[in-house]
């Protein structure tokens, strides 16, 4: 479809949603003016897509327009016009950087760029981690260390056809593409995609590619006059703070330290022509030293645990007395800058780009120790000094040094380097010089670009950016949802437990033990009327481990337990928290349902997407106000009540934003796409305040009622939405929901079969086919029986031609051999009819083209090629994987059984046999319940009513029990174990028909406008 928005013709691939035209507008808005933006849509309203359609148009213009203007200022005699035109256009046409949190964001972000008709020049910067192709170096386990040793010794082949990869920019491709690309060309996607981005129009990448000036700068980023798009960007402000933070324990420093003095060592050895390197790696060994001293003078002895704090005054003279003032600052960045350029160096002698100097071998054995590590802190602290040193005098007041002694572990413990066991602390100290406000880099970065547009699901409430960032955002939006509030989403603030006793979850509250059980029991008989999973999230770790604690000791888990089974998020993320996860959404995915206790902030609440029966509720247990206690929020608050007279939001206001907006973030885990419902609880009184109201995302904030007088009224309530929208929103993904209803007569088909119905009234309403002989015959019919797709043909048994589940009837048949399009299918208008043709190889050409509802002349074609199972569908057990190819074949003979055996039918029965398999799966569940759950009866009833070939999974769930299928023979294959008896054969047929259901459905993509037949290969 193509839209005019703000004087752009905008192309998007499906009809707009109102939100995603004003998301556009905004994003074209913000453009052409060259401002800074703020646009909050909720998650599933399609933002992503919007931002993309909007910031390519804008893209493809300002790059046509700039041609034209260049070529007007050539001279038509110059011979060199197009040459000149093209350089031209690389230096003045800007780049679209679009940035997001993690690298699988960047994927997903990918996936919905190549939905679109835009086809710039991309590229996607990543870790070496996601990029590299080289067996030895992935096997290592360290990639960043190995890859550099593999680069000093010129061993890395991948590294060398680099430069071909890079040249291959011609369609978009994500991380996963590009490296399957690198292992074919043996060249390296890393470096690879460093290439492409000199000359990408769009560019993907995480935040701190751009946010963190030392990336930015050792990646080569340049954004002057370019376009920053930061998706997903709640929590921008902390990332800029945390990139203009030195941070490093007192063992970093003394590793580092030790390091450059065993490479002065080494320049030293090296004699002429490494004066200049040996003097830098002196200075960096003497500043760290003093560094050291100066620090172990004024921490002493220090208690373990403990934190402290300098104001900014004490933390300038502090950093002077170690030698880091103005001018120190500026030494360390010279001499660091000196052994950055001879690894640089030493890499384009590798790549023969440059002579090796006389430095050369000792650049070589430099480069081969481990100096990633030390060379990384002096980065930071003289690009944080660097920072410090180039503001204001107002703005320097936001540095100032910390320290935070602790008991240390050797996860946390990163150096490598030491004299000998001795020198080993078991105390740890850690030093910050800490940045409290983010505009230190932001406000670099929006002076350099020609716009930056922040977007996310929860932006709100959005009053702190413009202070804290310091940067004007004249755009703003506050978007609604795409989902029908009243019948998709139940949202309720309650003050009040299930005991109706009031609830005000504060700390002075959270350490009794009544409040801890009447919070417990209220979650029980909510989890009770909530249907699959249910997402619980507390302020803070502490909180939920001391609430699990006492729920198990007064027996309130066992409750809770008895309702659904409990997960709770584990701390750090990683691998425990991934299979904490995976548990959670088998346990849902097997009909159990599932409680997770998670905490703002966390990964759950952050960057899960828990669709349909993942998250059917959302429940917010207080206001996650950040830790008071810490030294970072103490030092935040007060810096900002200093600041407030320059216009920064008060040190309260700016908390009590930093708890909203992480609160709004766990609510947005509720509704993931417009099909999507659930329910919002807000347990605490404070929600009920029109104060604490405000804050919550626009969204929700007009669907919320306050519940202060009956828990057991909100209950109610939220089970009657419930039972409505588990009827009207039926899951639109391939795991069904726990809830569907498994008797329910009329079925949605996981998968289109709109071009199937031309085969169904061919076969029935005709009944010939063409022979290879060219004479006819006739073919089996479709009489409506089972053992076909339903939406092959009516549930009448009367014969004759079949009614499509759209409820389109057929028109009548041309001459035999004839098939006319199904007018009115999927809004289509009938425009030609494709034809049997008798040819020496028999083929079915079968194409549609014609209008939309809308009037639009439309066609697209289908790809005819078989997918094979075994390689395309992701299944967990490969014998299932088997059973599905296996079955696809069966149903693909029974199809083209008796006369019709000879014709060879297009590629796109798989699509046929898929829906059949699935039908077998809710006919066979029908049999055992009308059996009142005898296996035997049920299995004997099945093998009546269905003619086809069973799956051989519903076979194997029979044979399990002792019964065989009367005229369904059991397939070949993994089938000699009968030890599965006693099993509930209801609820392994319906997860059988779950795991068939997930592969069938990723077979093929079915265009849902239009279709063409082509020959068969």
């Amino acid at each position: 479809m193509e839209y005019t928005i703000s004087g752009h013709n905008v192309h998007f691939p499906h009809t707009a949603y109102g939100i995603q035209l004003a998301f556009m507008g905004k994003v074209l808005e913000t453009l052409d003016r060259g401002d800074n933006a703020l646009l909050e849509a909720p998650t599933g309203s399609g933002k992503t897509l919007s931002l993309l359609c909007a910031a390519s148009q804008w893209l493809k213009e300002r790059k046509e327009n700039l041609y034209r203007d260049v070529q007007a200022q050539i001279l038509p005699t110059e011979t060199q016009l197009e040459e000149g035109v093209e350089n031209d256009l690389k230096t003045k046409s800007p780049k679209v950087f679009y940035a997001t949190r993690t690298h699988a964001q960047i994927h997903q972000v990918v996936q919905e760029m190549k939905r679109t008709n835009y086809r710039p020049k991309t590229a996607i910067l990543a870790a070496k981690q996601h990029y590299c192709v080289n067996s030895r170096v992935v096997k290592s386990g360290n990639i960043q260390e190995n890859c550099q040793k593999e680069l000093t010794d010129g061993q890395c082949m991948y590294f060398r056809n680099a430069d071909s990869l890079g040249r291959y920019n011609t369609d978009i491709m994500d991380i996963e593409d590009l490296v399957k690309l690198g292992k074919n060309m043996r060249a390296c996607p890393y470096f690879a995609s460093r290439k492409m981005a000199q000359t990408a129009e769009l560019v993907f990448c995480p935040y701190n590619y751009l946010i963190d000036p030392d990336i930015r700068d050792s990646m080569g980023i340049t954004v002057e006059g370019d376009v920053i798009i930061f998706d997903e960007a709640h929590n921008i402000e902390d990332i800029s703070r945390d990139s203009a933070t030195f941070k490093a324990t007192t063992e970093d420093l003394q590793t580092a330290r030790l390091w450059f003095q065993k490479n002065a060592m080494v320049w030293e050895r090296e004699g002429p022509g490494s004066e200049e390197l040996l003097e830098a790696s002196r200075t960096l060994e003497r500043q760290f030293g003093i560094v050291l001293q100066e620090l172990n003078r004024l921490l002493g002895a220090a208690q373990v645990p403990s934190e402290r704090s300098w104001s900014s005054r004490e933390t300038l003279q502090t950093l002077e007395r170690m030698g880091l003032d103005q001018q120190g600052a500026e030494l360390l960045k010279s001499a660091y800058t000196k052994l950055r350029s001879a690894r640089e160096e030493n890499k384009k002698a590798m790549e023969g780009q440059a002579p090796q100097n006389a430095g050369g071998v000792a650049a070589s054995q430099y480069m081969a120790e481990d100096g990633a590590i030390p060379l990384q802190i002096a980065c930071k602290l003289a690009t944080v000094l660097q920072l410090l040193y180039d503001s204001s005098p107002q703005l320097m007041q936001c540095f100032q040094l910390t320290s935070r002694s602790y008991i240390n572990t050797r996860k946390e413990r990163i150096g490598r380097f030491t004299q000998n066991e001795d020198d080993v602390q078991d105390a740890m100290v850690e030093v910050q010089i800490m940045c409290l406000d983010p505009s230190v880099i932001f406000s670099k970065l929006q002076n350099d670009t020609h716009a930056i547009i922040l977007t996310s699901g929860t932006l709100s409430p959005m009053g702190s950016f413009a202070s804290e960032l310091g940067a004007d955002f004249r755009q703003r939006m506050e978007g609604g949802h795409v989902v029908n509030m009243a019948k998709q989403v139940w949202a309720g603030s309650c003050g009040i437990t299930s005991d109706n006793a009031r609830v005000r979850f504060v700390y002075s509250e959270t350490s009794k033990a009544e409040v801890q059980d009447r919070v417990g029991h209220s979650l029980v008989e909510w989890c009770k009327v909530i249907p699959d999973g249910v997402l619980v999230f507390m302020p803070s770790y502490s909180l939920l481990d001391k609430l699990k604690q006492r729920w198990q000791a007064s027996g309130v888990l066992r409750k809770l337990t008895a309702v659904k089974p409990v997960f709770q998020e584990p701390r750090g993320g990683g691998p425990q928290f991934d299979e904490t996860i995976q548990k959670y959404y088998a346990s849902i995915d097997k009909g159990r349902g599932g409680i997770f206790l998670g905490v703002c902030r966390g990964k759950a609440s952050e960057g899960m997407n828990f669709s349909d029966g993942y998250a059917r509720s959302v429940v917010m247990i207080g206001i996650p106000f950040p830790n008071i206690k810490d030294c970072s929020v103490k030092l935040k608050r007060g810096y900002n009540d200093h600041r407030r007279a320059n216009g920064k939001l008060s040190g309260g206001q700016w908390y009590e934003q930093q708890a909203f907006r992480a609160l709004n973030q766990g609510v947005g885990r509720c509704i993931r796409h417009r099909n999507d419902y659930g329910a919002i609880l807000l347990l605490d009184e404070r929600f009920c305040e029109p104060q604490s109201l405000s804050s919550v995302s626009r969204w929700v904030r007009g669907a919320v009622r306050c519940f202060n007088m009956d828990f057991q009224e909100m209950v109610k309530s939220a089970q009657a939405f419930f039972a409505t929208a588990s009827v009207e929103f039926k899951p639109t993904n391939s795991k069904r929901s726990a809830i569907d209803d498994r008797k329910q007569k009329k079925r949605k088909p996981a998968i289109s079969l709109e071009p199937t119905y031309g085969i169904a009234k061919y076969f029935s309403a005709n009944g010939v086919v063409k022979r290879e002989n060219g004479g006819e015959a006739p073919a089996t019919k479709v009489d409506g029986c089972r053992g076909l797709p339903t939406s092959f043909c009516s549930r009448s048994n009367s014969p004759g031609p079949p009614v499509p589940h759209h409820g389109v009837k057929p028109e009548p048949m041309g001459r035999p051999g004839m098939l006319n399009g199904p007018e009115g299918v999927g809004g289509w208008s009938r425009s030609s009819g494709p034809q049997i043709q008798s040819t020496q190889e028999s083929r079915v050409e079968m194409s549609f083209r014609g209008q939309d509802v809308s009037g639009n002349a439309r066609r697209a074609t289908l790809d005819p090629a078989r997918v094979d199972v075994r390689s395309e569908v992701d299944c967990s057990d490969e014998v299932v994987s088997d059973w599905v190819a296996s079955d696809l074949e069966n149903y693909r003979s029974f199809l083209k059984q008796g006369n019709v055996a000879r014709l060879q039918l297009p590629k796109n029965l798989q699509q046929v046999a898929g829906e059949g398999i699935l039908e077998a799966f809710y006919v066979a569940e029908e049999c055992l319940t009308s059996s009142g759950g005898d296996v035997r009866q049920g299995c004997e009833k099945l093998s009546t009513e269905w003619r086809a070939p069973l799956p051989a999974g519903l076979l194997q769930i029979f044979f399990a029990q002792g019964v065989d299928c009367p005229g369904h023979p059991m397939p070949r294959g993994s089938f000699q174990n009968r030890s599965y008896g006693g099993i509930n054969t209801a609820a392994e047929i319906h997860r059988m028909r779950g795991a068939y259901e997930k592969a069938l459905n990723r077979l093929q993509k079915w265009d849902d406008v239009s279709f063409q037949w082509g020959p068969a290969a």
